[in-house]
């Protein structure tokens, strides 16, 4: 007999759930395909990058970068500090940069550093410091970051 007393229960516990969501539902605000939704976040991506190379590595690097429109561009035999600004098209999805010491006739001296940093509406995104090695050869690895 309990058994009976719980399982009607339950039932009446089911149905009374079911009435309530159905009243919550029924009672929502409808809105019209036209009229805008005020309480709706949207949450804007700056696409505005800064790429920014510092240190003291007094050797020549060559850099490779993502540009504006998502290709990988390189310069060579560029000095610290270097940093290149610009507005990334929509369609990009990352921002990558890397780099090596130029040639063997413009190393560094052992021990230099090399910061990389990508830097997304202002704010840092992603950095890393990487050290020249006992011939003064430095290697910055892909720093990467995704929209």
């Amino acid at each position: 007999m309990n058994m009976k007393r719980t399982v009607k229960g339950g039932k009446k516990w089911l149905l009374v759930f079911a009435l309530i969501a159905g009243i919550g539902v029924s009672c929502k605000k409808k809105t019209n395909d036209n009229s805008q939704n005020t309480n709706a976040t949207v949450q804007v991506v700056s696409r505005d990058v800064k790429i920014e190379l510092s240190g003291n590595y007094s050797g020549k690097i060559n850099v490779v970068y993502t540009n504006m429109d998502g290709v990988t561009t390189a310069q060579t035999g560029v000095s610290l500090p270097w940093s290149i600004s610009y507005t990334a098209k929509p369609d990009v999805s990352s921002i990558a940069v890397g780099g090596s010491t130029s040639s063997t006739s413009n190393v560094g001296v052992q021990g230099q550093t090399l910061t990389a940093k990508i830097i997304v509406g202002g704010e840092e995104k992603k950095s890393t410091t990487v050290y020249s090695d006992a011939n003064g050869y430095i290697q910055l690895g892909s720093l990467v970051y995704l929209f």
